[in-house]
């Protein structure tokens, strides 16, 4: 089955204005969008001319210069005004497309990321110029779609919550019926309004319909032939041509973002904290590397006790047991494991739940060995394993100052916090 879909981010006029920059949070939005649709064959995106002009620019930047770039401080890179060949006529030009100073990181890293991403994929992800209004977009998206292409979802860019599930839902409905319309059932009471008076309400037997809206890509080529571009939704597009239209039930959590008071927050917060004594003769194993020590931590596993910590925020951010339940020490499996494979079983649990790291700060306490010459090689490590930058990750050393099991060199422990979203 060849599937494809086509992802809706031209301009928003409720926001009143079709530049994007006044969406802080569009970043967050358009890459979460195409993500979520990575496995399909094919990926178009319809985009405002400016945005796609910028993202062009961009795509003339080396590896190198890309690998150069840093995401800490926020601000635009200095290439983007006047280095890299970067055109300075298209800053001058689109400097009100970027909008006030104070937004115009955040726009600026959105059609960086969306650059990036199509460099990662070029055969796969395809941006166009969208049309006037939605159905001339969409048509313009469905055209450019190869003609082998036998299922197709269409979503709106500005709903980055939905899940795999339900994406998979509507395209074995479509592929079965041809359509499959993601809906949710309206838990509020409904009413017409006019003059600035409720007047009769709506029967409770409705649904609000949602997307993906996913079609036999024959049958929505067909239906837009004989749609109007004031025409705004695919499923009604279908309707009024096929007759019948399936729909797959969804949540209300898979809402458009259309104002900026829709932007709530999805975080989720883990605690996690180890201890392990040390034993002479044993291997002092430590965020993923072997410190040279004369005492080694005493443990099941290999007694990394930063892994550990990290594992445990990361199951306490999922709301599940911790990693005593998760990788019990009464199983012969782990004996003496690498702890960086535990980590790697916790980094999926966390990427089968649609979550991914937005933080992680860390607290080594120990008294010796000294730790601030390895930070570096353990942030490098554990990072790449976690599939994000070293900005993501602080790792922070102290002593207890001869107080305690840690002072006196009976144990060493590490505590973790870090952010889900």
């Amino acid at each position: 089955m060849n599937c494809a879909i086509v992802l809706c981010g031209g301009s928003s006029h409720r926001f009143g204005s079709d530049k994007l920059s006044v969406r802080i949070f569009s970043k967050s939005i358009s890459i979460s969008s195409i993500e979520k649709f990575i496995d399909f064959h094919k990926i178009v995106v319809t985009l405002p001319k400016d945005k796609l002009d910028i993202i062009n620019a961009l795509s003339s930047l080396t590896e190198e210069n890309i690998k150069n770039l840093s995401h800490e401080n926020g601000e635009i890179p200095q290439f983007f005004h006047d280095s890299f060949e970067f055109p300075i006529s298209l800053y001058n030009k689109y400097n009100d497309v970027m909008g006030s100073y104070k937004n115009q990181p955040n726009v600026f890293w959105e059609v960086f990321d969306l650059m990036r991403i199509q460099r990662k994929h070029p055969d796969k992800i395809l941006y166009i110029i969208g049309g006037n209004t939605r159905g001339h977009s969409v048509q313009l998206a469905l055209s450019a779609l190869p003609k082998e292409t036998s299922i197709v979802s269409i979503h709106d860019g500005a709903r980055p919550y939905v899940n795999k599930y339900h994406i998979n839902a509507t395209v074995d409905m479509a592929e079965k019926f041809g359509s499959g319309v993601l809906s949710c059932h309206s838990s509020d009471t409904l009413r017409k309004f006019k003059e600035g008076c409720l007047e009769e309400s709506i029967p409770r037997n409705l649904l609000q319909v949602q997307t993906p809206q996913t079609f036999q890509y024959k049958k929505i080529m067909e239906a837009y032939k004989h749609s109007t571009d004031e025409q705004t939704d695919d499923s009604l597009i279908y309707s009024n041509h096929f007759g019948e239209c399936r729909y797959v039930i969804g949540t209300a959590s898979n809402y458009k973002i259309t104002h900026p008071s829709d932007v709530q927050s999805r975080h989720f917060c883990g605690f996690g904290y180890d201890v392990h004594r040390l034993e002479s003769g044993r291997p002092f194993v430590l965020g993923g590397i072997t410190l040279p020590h004369y005492n080694g931590m005493v443990a099941h596993s290999d007694g990394d006790v930063l892994i550990h910590a990290i594992c445990d925020a990361l199951l306490s951010a999922m709301s599940m047991n911790d990693i005593g339940h998760q990788f019990p020490d009464t199983d012969k499996e782990y004996k003496n494991i690498d702890s960086k494979i535990l980590l790697k079983k916790c980094i999926e649990f966390a990427h089968a739940k649609d979550l991914k790291i937005v933080h992680i700060s860390t607290m080594i306490m120990a008294e010796k060995p000294k730790m601030a010459p390895h930070l570096d090689t353990m942030k490098k490590t554990l990072c790449k394993i976690l599939e994000i930058p070293t900005s993501v990750l602080s790792i922070s050393a102290t002593t207890t100052e001869t107080l305690g099991i840690i002072g006196e060199e009976k144990g060493v422990c590490c505590c973790c916090f870090l952010l889900l979203a």
